[in-house]
Formats: structure tokens, C-alpha cells, sequence
């Protein structure tokens, strides 16, 4: 497993395993901006990045899955000897989450990072056919 890939998976597993545990809500983990500005919440700006759901539910086992496979793939490829190079991605695409959830109002942006991950990977190749079955 590339080291940034482990990385970023065993950050969400905690914040998962933390809310399976009933040690933290995620009441306290979602994206607020009053509270990250006023109240110094700044944890939520990680946070809302890595809590993927409840451990419980197949559609969360099948978000952290896509999220290891395309990371792993862009690390092993893309972005092969140049973790730098991936870490400057990941933040970007972080921080331009970051920055819509905020204008639009959302909370949980763990799946945009999966959704970041699925499509830089499938439109560095193009030539390789990918297939859902529903």
C-alpha cells in the first residue's frame, strides 16, 4: 500500500471507528463555518474530509474501497516518486472543497475527496474501460 494512500485510509477508518464507538458524534465532525470561525472548531476542516459514515452501512465499506483503489492507483502512477507532487493535489482538491462547501452549504465532503480521487484517476486513462453494475 503506497504510504499516503495508508495514510489518508487509517485517518478515515479513526474518524469512522470513533463515531462506530460512540466516542465522538457526528454532530461534532461535519462542516461549520460559524463554528470553525467563531467558536474554533478547526478540527471540522479535517474532519469533514475523512468521516465516510457509520461502519455499519455496505454504501460506506464500498466509499472507502473506491477511495483506497483510485488514491492507491494515482500514487503508484500519476504521481509515482513524487509524493510532493500528490500532497499538493490532495490539499488543492481539499481546499477547493473546502471553498464550495462553504458558498453551497454543505457538510460532509468525504465523498467529494472520493469522487476528486475517481475522477483525476479516470481522466489520466482515458483508454481504460470502467463499467458499473447496478
Amino acid at each position: 500500500v503506497p504510504p499516503l494512500t495508508r495514510f489518508l485510509v487509517l485517518c478515515s477508518i479513526g474518524v469512522s471507528a470513533l463515531v462506530a464507538l460512540d466516542l465522538v458524534t457526528p454532530f461534532k465532525l461535519y462542516f461549520n463555518w460559524p463554528l470553525i470561525w467563531q467558536k474554533h472548531e478547526y478540527w471540522r476542516l479535517i474532519t469533514c474530509l475523512t468521516f465516510r459514515g457509520h461502519l455499519t452501512s455496505a454504501h460506506t465499506f464500498f466509499d472507502f474501497f473506491m477511495f483506497y483503489r483510485h488514491s492507491a492507483w494515482l500514487e503508484r502512477g500519476e504521481f509515482r516518486n513524487k509524493p510532493a507532487d500528490y500532497i499538493v493535489f490532495f490539499i488543492f482538491g481539499c481546499a477547493n472543497l473546502l471553498f464550495w462547501a462553504y458558498i453551497l452549504g454543505l457538510q460532509f465532503l468525504s465523498h467529494g475527496v472520493s469522487s476528486m480521487m475517481f475522477y483525476f484517476s479516470r481522466h489520466n486513462y482515458q483508454s481504460i474501460e470502467f463499467v458499473f453494475i447496478v
